[in-house]
Order: structure tokens, then C-alpha cells, then sequence
């Protein structure tokens, strides 16, 4: 299958030029099932540019098309964004030109692909004899340890399976919010609110206490690319 490249909003053709001529020294043979990649630019971080952002994912939802959008600009710090509206990827194009872009989307695809199938909702939790099942969308963090899991969850409490991390990693794999970041640590990016040094914060339900983990630096710096993409 050969990728389809789109491009989207961009007010240069020049930068449209280097992202095809990157793509095309650097594409990996493992990326043949990516059918589509939407490159959509924004200028800034003014509330016209988020518009243009949301206009073009509910165009793209309301046709039922598949796209894996990434997001370019030429601001690094606005990678949040598009974190916030759970794009594929962030391309700064200012690393357009020495290809170092393109290599990071690249990686990142190989290491994150994206899935076109049925996202997975509920997670069936055994524990103690009975099961649970909860939201996958609730999952703050899960942490492995030998053939046990603890499983924190957004309403504060925390769910433990006898099972390895390895396990749950699989059964999760369709959903593309909760990535392995660590050997012993799976994590729902969307349920990250800040990360300080070491210390993550998680959103957590109205009524449930704040939740912050502590994590070592390896830990800190893989998760800083899973949730920021630099």
C-alpha cells in the first residue's frame, strides 16, 4: 500500500515540498499499511486556529474517512494542541529542512501505529474471584510488577489483577491513548494533566482526590514523548 500525503492549510508550498521530499528519503517499509497522512499547519495558538483544527477533524468524522492527522507548526510549544484533540503526530517544520521532523514522525509512527480498528471501551478485570469492568477512558496509569498490575484509576481508587503488565499492554493495544512507556508502566495520555521534573499529575473525576506519581527520569523523558512528541 502506498501512503497518501494531504496537506492542509498551509500558506507556503515550499514547506508542503520539504515534508513530501522528507517522507520520500525516509519512509520505512513497516509503514506500508498507513493508508492516509493529513499534515495540517497552524500558525499560532489564537482560538481561529484551534477552530480551523476542530473544523477539519469533525469534517473529516462526519464523512466516516479514517485520517491520522498531524499537526505542523512552527512552535514547538503548541504541541499541546494537538495532544488535546488526539492527533497522531506533531511536525515542527523548523526541522523540516535537516530532516530531524520526519525522523521523529517516523519513529513515532513505528513505535505508536495508529489503528483503524474497533477502539476498545470496557476492560474486564479479574480480581479475588470476581470481575470489574471498567472504562478505558477512567485508566489513569497501570503499574507492573512480577505477575501483579495495579491499575489506578480516574475516580481515585485502584484496581489490582494478578496478571503482568505484558498482559494488560495487550488486551489495551487498540487503544491509542494507553502506551508502555517504561518497563514497568503503561500510561492513558489523556488522562495526563501536568508533568513537573518528576512528578505527573493525572486529571481525576470531580469528586476524587488530586492523583501525582513520582517517576524516575527514563520514565519521565519516554513519557514526554508519548504525551508532548518532543
Amino acid at each position: 500500500m502506498t501512503t497518501e500525503l494531504d496537506f492542509v492549510n498551509f500558506p507556503d508550498e515550499g514547506y508542503v515540498d520539504l515534508i513530501e521530499e522528507q517522507w520520500f528519503k525516509q519512509k520505512n517499509q513497516h509503514l506500508k499499511h498507513i493508508g492516509h497522512l493529513n499534515f495540517f499547519y497552524i500558525p499560532d495558538d489564537s482560538e481561529e486556529s484551534r477552530e480551523q483544527l476542530r473544523s477539519y477533524i469533525s469534517f473529516i468524522s462526519s464523512t466516516n474517512a479514517f485520517a491520522n492527522i498531524v499537526l505542523v507548526t512552527s512552535n514547538l510549544e503548541l504541541a499541546f494542541i494537538g495532544w488535546e484533540q488526539d492527533v497522531v503526530a506533531f511536525y515542527p517544520t523548523l526541522s523540516a529542512e535537516t530532516g530531524k521532523g520526519m525522523a521523529n514522525l517516523i519513529n513515532r509512527l513505528l513505535k505508536f501505529p495508529p489503528y483503524q480498528g474497533a477502539i476498545l471501551k470496557k476492560l474486564k478485570i479479574k480480581s479475588k474471584g470476581h470481575f470489574d469492568l471498567v472504562d478505558t477512558k477512567d485508566i489513569c496509569f497501570c503499574m507492573g510488577s512480577g505477575n501483579w498490575t495495579e491499575i489506578y484509576m480516574a475516580d481515585g481508587t485502584m484496581r489490582k489483577e494478578c496478571r503482568p503488565l505484558g498482559n494488560l499492554e495487550e488486551r489495551l493495544s487498540n487503544v491509542s491513548s494507553i502506551k508502555r512507556v517504561g518497563k514497568s508502566l503503561l500510561v492513558n495520555r489523556n488522562r495526563v494533566l501536568q508533568i513537573t521534573g518528576n512528578d505527573v499529575r493525572f486529571v481525576t473525576n470531580q469528586k476524587a482526590p488530586p492523583m501525582k506519581q513520582r517517576l524516575g527520569e527514563k520514565y519521565i523523558k519516554e513519557l514526554r514523548k508519548f504525551v508532548y512528541w518532543y
